[in-house]
C-alpha cells in the first residue's frame, strides 16, 4: 500500500476528530493487516502525540465506499487544524 493512493475522512466529533481511513483493496477480513500500516500512516501524517491526544475513532474501510468530500494523507494536518475544536 502506498500512502499516495490512501484517502481521509475527518469528523469533528466534541473535542477530537473521528478519522475514516480508505485504503485499496482493504477488506474487513484484511483489517489485522493493514490496521498497523494505517496507525503507521496516520502518526506520520499527524504524529504520534496528535493521534494519541486528538483523535477519537478511527476506522478503515475500503477505497470504493469514499464519498466526496475525502482528502489525501498529505493535506490532513491542514484539514486536521482547520477543523480542530477550540479548547
Amino acid at each position: 500500500m502506498k500512502a499516495q493512493s490512501v484517502l481521509v475522512q475527518v469528523e469533528p466529533v466534541g473535542q477530537k476528530m473521528d478519522i475514516t481511513v480508505f485504503v485499496p483493496n482493504y477488506t474487513k477480513t484484511a483489517y489485522e493487516k493493514y490496521a498497523p500500516i494505517v496507525f503507521l500512516l496516520l502518526d506520520q501524517a499527524l504524529g504520534e502525540y496528535e493521534v494519541e491526544t486528538r483523535v477519537g475513532a478511527i476506522e478503515i474501510e475500503p477505497i470504493y465506499k469514499a464519498i466526496p468530500p475525502n482528502y489525501s494523507l498529505e493535506e490532513l494536518p491542514k484539514l486536521f487544524d482547520d477543523l480542530a475544536v477550540p479548547q
